[in-house]
């Protein structure tokens, strides 16, 4: 009978052991590894959320809806990116780029008729009943 307890008591332990190796996952061990890589990255996320929170202000052509529809236009900001790269230590250069347009939603927040009024939307050329859109 002792014996038997001994196999039940080393299988119990394997089966321990099984379960530590499956939970146990390698790439956990090299997290700290992946700081240096993380920090490499950093800047585009950084420089897409500067996008989204300030860059449509300053991306939006001068251009009113109704101007645009009269020349068949899109209603849109221009999505320009200023790029500075430097490979090791030498010049830092800098670019302007376009990424095209960006269309805007009539009445939203970067649009020209955001918050007009009836009296406001018929000065602009555009229906008193607009919704936006």
């Amino acid at each position: 009978m002792a014996a038997r307890k001994d196999i039940s008591s080393q299988a119990a332990a394997a089966s321990k052991d099984s379960n530590t190796k499956k939970s146990w996952s390698p790439h956990l061990d090299k997290e700290k590894d992946y700081e240096a890589l993380r920090e490499i990255f950093k800047h585009h996320i950084d420089s897409f959320d500067y996008m989204v929170e300030h860059g449509f202000e300053k991306m939006m052509l001068g251009l009113k809806p109704v101007e645009c529809r009269q020349a068949n236009l899109t209603y849109a900001g221009k999505f320009m990116v200023d790029i500075k790269y430097q490979y090791d230590e030498g010049v830092v250069i800098r670019d302007r780029v376009s990424l095209g347009q960006f269309p805007i939603m009539l009445k939203s927040k970067y649009c020209h008729l955001k918050d007009a009024n009836t009296k406001k939307l018929v000065s602009l050329k555009e229906e008193p009943s607009e919704m936006g859109g």
